[in-house]
């Protein structure tokens, strides 16, 4: 798979945003992705003016063929930088319209007066239009830039983001398309997509908006089915994340994140069930942990919620599925008490090995790898 960067880095300007784009790019290839960098300082389109030239036509052929896209670009205004601005305006054209459709894009943006945010949602806004998804955003300021290349701990997050992008160009994950378009698809809670016609609000009507509570209402919580539950842990999973994200770096955070950190904690105090928990593994997958690793992980849990499922590892993708896989590399005995812990963080399964809660049949070695390819908090 190809992805496409398009950067624009002017060395006047936040110093070490290259070296940052490079780590994030090493991330991706590691993941077996394939890089096309285009460099828009070297490769100058032409102001736009209403035709098609070559040098357009190469860039929009490059991205036909990838599978997703990354921006990256300083900023001096709260704009669109002048690069993208010519380069999207070439897209309005019939010939190139389709380049950027149904396609993913990771937006980095960095700037030194504090206006990466909102030259963010200049060409956020700009490739909806185009009908792409701005799938992961990040604004970065000349102390953010120097933190990720100096900084594990910093760099550790960048990385994530990153790998974040991989999951959804592997999955060929669809977005939801901006409210003022005439149709939009969504997903429901049992993963069904289903179309909505959604009218224009001509006279900038206030809409009723559902509150957490009457969500929850709404979704009845506490006679959810697995597959209800799962899609929820995954929204819960990632909404924790920019929160936890927001709050390293800003501890003033606007008043919606602090209300959904709230709600969403009381929503979760609805303990998912043994099953539930297994499937979820593969949401803290680590795939950079799994080089070169192909593996079957069965599980046999006895017990009050007893059932069988495997877990397949392979280049760098993990799937669960139930049942009995017909080879499988190692095989772990748990009772359901026993795996429930282990799998909600509070302790590894190489400890449960030691202190005699669990067993372990075949390759011993994918037991210590376990806690490294899963982020369990503990």
């Amino acid at each position: 798979m190809k992805i496409t960067l398009l950067y624009n880095t002017p060395a006047d300007i936040c110093p070490g945003l290259e070296r940052v784009i490079k780590i994030g790019m090493d991330v991706l290839i590691e993941l077996g992705l394939t890089v096309k960098e285009i460099d828009l300082r070297t490769n100058k389109l032409p102001y736009f003016d209403g035709k098609p030239n070559e040098e357009a036509g190469a860039i929009v052929r490059d991205i036909r063929g990838s599978s997703g896209m990354v921006f990256a670009s300083v900023s001096k205004l709260p704009l669109t930088p002048a690069p993208f601005a010519v380069f999207l305006e070439y897209l309005s054209l019939p010939e190139y319209a389709d380049a950027l459709r149904d396609k993913n894009c990771f937006l980095l943006m960095a700037s030194e007066s504090g206006g990466e945010r909102s030259a963010l949602e200049s060409l956020s806004r700009a490739l909806q239009d185009l009908g792409a998804y701005d799938s992961i955003k990040a604004g970065l300021q000349r102390a953010d830039i120097d933190k990720i290349d100096t900084l594990e701990d910093d760099r550790s997050v960048f990385e994530r983001l990153m790998e974040d992008f991989y999951r959804v160009i592997r999955q060929n994950r669809q977005s939801f398309i901006p409210l003022d378009y005439p149709r939009i698809q969504v997903m429901d809670v049992t993963g069904n997509l289903d179309k909505i016609n959604i009218k224009s609000d001509a006279n900038n009507e206030k809409k009723h908006k559902l509150s957490i509570d009457e969500l929850t209402q709404k979704l009845s919580l506490d006679t959810l089915n697995e597959n209800q539950a799962e899609d929820i842990n995954e929204i819960s999973d990632y909404f924790n994340r920019i929160i936890s994200e927001h709050h390293q770096t800003d501890n003033t955070s606007p008043v919606f994140v602090k209300t959904l950190n709230r709600d969403m904690t009381l929503a979760n105090q609805n303990p998912s069930n043994c099953k539930q928990l297994t499937k979820s593994l593969t949401h803290h997958f680590q795939p950079q942990f799994s080089h070169n690793l192909n593996a079957v992980i069965q599980l046999q849990v006895s017990g009050e919620e007893a059932f069988s499922g495997y877990i397949t590892i392979q280049n760098a993708e993990c799937a669960y599925s139930d049942g009995s896989a017909q080879n499988s590399d190692i095989t772990i005995i748990a009772d359901s008490s026993v795996w429930h812990d282990v799998c909600a963080g509070k302790y590894s399964a190489q400890k449960a090995f030691m202190i005699g809660r669990l067993k372990v049949r075949g390759n011993f070695v994918l037991l210590t790898k376990f806690d490294h390819l899963f982020h369990l908090s503990r």
